[in-house]
């Protein structure tokens, strides 16, 4: 596992097939490995019965930091970059399921989220 992703995913402590969806990381002063072509931001967001949906095209920039409500995150195709800290501290969160479309995951998105036991590539 690239060590960048063990950074961003802290706690984790389970084998991520992250890298094989060709997923790109910032590295641990915040610069990005790889870039990608600007594209126009569509993304919503959606939190119901502990369910955050994350849908349409590109970047997550909202901040979902220390949101206890979250148990479980389904991002879907066409989201290419969850933003920095955007899941930080969310305690509660067990389940996070990723899109092939995945190209970032930016540093600290998922820092102390202890309880995450299942990490999905669809």
């Amino acid at each position: 596992m690239n060590r960048y992703i063990r950074k961003s995913i802290v706690g984790l402590g389970l084998t991520l097939g992250i890298m094989a969806a060709g997923i790109s990381v910032n590295n641990a002063i915040g610069k990005t490995v790889s870039v990608e072509a600007a594209t126009k931001n569509t993304v919503k967001t959606t939190l119901k019965s502990g369910t955050l949906t994350v849908s349409g095209k590109g970047v997550l920039k909202k901040s979902f930091k220390n949101n206890k409500k979250i148990k479980k995150i389904v991002v879907k195709e066409g989201v290419t970059e969850l933003g920095k800290s955007c899941f930080e501290g969310c305690k509660n969160l067990k389940t996070v399921y990723l899109p092939k479309s995945m190209r970032e995951i930016s540093y600290n998105a998922f820092k102390n989220c202890k309880k995450i036991n299942t990490v999905e590539v669809k």
